[in-house]
């Protein structure tokens, strides 16, 4: 039975198990400025900030609940003389040669992660209903979750022995924190046409760099880091990111209905009823991950 202790009669003071962010400031500016009025060239520019409700996702919560409502226990067989130290019907041994109990926690303090985002754009017509794009796209996020196991010793040519262990009794003690950057800069090329009335293509090309030591994507927190004591030393290419991007669409509509080659002269009823409707197609190549 694990016993059950709330933060008061740990003497821990109230709200300070957690503290919140209400304050955060997110601001975002643009320009547009046409560079030649002849020619309709125009400059455009942009800066934001953004974060992360980071408390919200279901891993934090999860995390910030604690034993014993959560937590797990892992077992690893091996043979000795010929046999295995547990096997059914009694699956686990009576102590480990080894701490099996890993603990996981988060810093009361944890920041909310931040991304800043820029760009700078020159939009060029170039011929008849034709522009072309040509722009520098940018992100710096700082303050990624990384769960950094506390319990993990320096790296050593020296064989591993568990006196090594901050906390023996653990197999690893996770602590996420605000510990992971991402850097990414592109190039981005498109190229938007119309013909006639009822023809659209856009098409575009990136070319990007992506440098992290976050290695994972898509959840509330990245990999822990190979070495906590140098975590510069995970930085480098996401592998999630291609750096060479192209895709191509285009949207054809139908010509019938109000204003259209056929039915231009239709009541509403039918016009709802064989207007707006168009074909439409789209195409990417990309470099592997």
């Amino acid at each position: 039975i694990v016993p059950v202790e709330t933060a008061a009669e740990a003497g821990y003071p109230s709200g300070s198990l957690l503290f919140s962010h209400y304050l955060n400031f997110y601001p975002r500016v643009g320009f547009a400025y046409r560079l030649f009025p002849k020619r309709g060239t125009v400059l455009r520019g942009g800066y934001g900030l953004y974060g992360d409700n980071v408390y919200a996702s279901a891993g934090i919560a999860q995390l910030g609940k604690g034993g014993p409502f959560t937590g797990s226990a892992t077992f690893t067989n091996k043979f000795s003389n010929g046999q295995p130290l547990f096997s059914f019907p009694q699956p686990f041994l009576s102590s480990g040669t080894h701490a099996t109990q890993t603990a996981a926690a988060l810093n009361p303090h944890l920041a909310v992660p931040s991304t800043h985002q820029w760009y700078l754009a020159i939009d060029e017509p170039l011929g008849p209903n034709t522009i072309v794009t040509l722009a520098y796209v940018g992100t710096a996020s700082r303050g990624l979750l990384l769960p950094i196991n506390l319990n993990q010793p320096p790296p050593s040519t020296i064989s591993f022995s568990t006196t090594e262990l901050t906390y023996p009794n653990y197999q690893a003690v996770n602590w996420t924190e605000n510990a992971g950057v991402d850097n990414y800069n592109s190039l981005q090329i498109s190229v938007r046409k119309s013909v006639g009335r009822n023809l659209f293509l856009d098409s575009g090309f990136t070319w990007n760099s992506n440098l992290t030591d976050d290695r994972t994507a898509g959840s509330y927190q990245g990999a822990a880091p190979e070495n906590r004591f140098c975590l510069g030393c995970d930085y480098g290419n996401n592998p999630l990111t291609r750096r060479l991007y192209y895709y191509v669409n285009g949207h054809y509509l139908l010509p019938f209905g109000r204003g259209q080659s056929f039915f231009s002269d239709t009541n509403r009823l039918w016009n709802g009823i064989i207007g707006g409707w168009g074909i439409a197609g789209e195409g990417t190549i990309a470099s592997g991950l």
